[in-house]
């Protein structure tokens, strides 16, 4: 324990924790009247559902000595309780949204009137939005169209479900992103299940060597990069030697930070797609 009147060392250690710790008030701040509600299960003596939130995000979620802080997304919970869960969920980019879908079968046809809780993020930043929504788990289907955030277009997405009172919670699930298309058409709500929407089927090999171009030509390190998008260098450096897999969340968000954009020629399902960066944005 330190004396009276003197201050404690700012160890590696020390700092790193603090800065974990401001990682996860950054993300709880705006959430936090949800959290309330959907962690109040997790309420045990002097444990609050803020206390129960944030031990899981600091032990689950933060990932990383600072500077290199991530957040493993997966791993994140925002919401806990015994309702049941849907099977699976998907969401997939379209040219002017995210369409959420999720799995109908219930045990317990009640549950269909379950109301969706949706909460977003968008990385690279810490923080993140989140409300109780006027859709119904028995519609399946969420369409969250770009005007409805604070931004655009690279988010990720946590859903769950409650009871109309808010009262009861299933444990939510991380809503993984279809990062490997990218959708042409924007999101037709009467459209059929099998509609022919052209898709480009993404071949990051292709795009690598420009986009390494692109960084060199504006003096940008592997190490700069990293920083702007707040991962690890040796994440950049794997990313460009072909030893990690290039998303399509990550191309955007590599274009995003060198200012460049990408001319994208759609061509038939199946068919190969041309890829172009068209240099720096004006």
């Amino acid at each position: 324990m330190a004396k009276q009147g003197t201050e404690l060392k700012k160890t590696p250690k020390r700092i790193s924790q603090r800065k974990h710790m401001a990682v996860t008030m950054d993300f709880y701040r705006e959430i936090k009247e949800l959290i309330r509600v959907s962690y109040a299960s997790q309420r045990k003596g002097r444990i609050s559902a803020y206390n129960a939130f944030t031990s899981h995000f600091l032990r689950d979620v933060v990932k990383g000595e600072y500077p290199n802080i991530t957040l493993d997304y997966e791993k994140l919970v925002i919401s806990r309780g015994e309702l049941e869960a849907p099977k699976w969920i998907k969401t997939t980019v379209r040219e002017d949204g995210y369409l959420i879908e999720w799995d109908t079968s219930v045990k317990d046809e009640k549950r269909l009137e379950d109301l969706l809780v949706l909460v977003g993020s968008e990385p690279p930043s810490y923080f993140a939005y989140g409300d109780f929504k006027k859709i119904k788990r028995k519609e399946g289907k969420y369409f969250y169209n770009w005007t409805d955030g604070p931004s655009e277009p690279y988010l990720e997405f946590w859903v769950g479900f409650c009871n109309l009172e808010k009262t009861l919670f299933c444990d939510s699930l991380y809503a993984q992103r279809k990062s490997d298309k990218v959708f042409a058409k924007p999101y037709d709500p009467n459209a059929s299940e099998d509609t022919s929407l052209k898709e480009e089927v993404f071949k990051p090999k292709l795009i690598l060597q420009e986009i390494i171009e692109q960084r060199k030509q504006q003096g940008i390190s592997q190490e700069q990069l990293a920083k702007m998008l707040r991962v690890g260098r040796k994440q950049i450096n794997k990313i460009e030697t072909g030893a990690q897999k290039l998303t399509v969340s990550m191309l955007y968000r590599i274009l995003v930070a060198l200012n460049v954009e990408m001319k994208f020629t759609m061509k038939k399902k199946g068919s190969n797609a041309v890829k172009k960066i068209n240099g720096k944005k004006k």
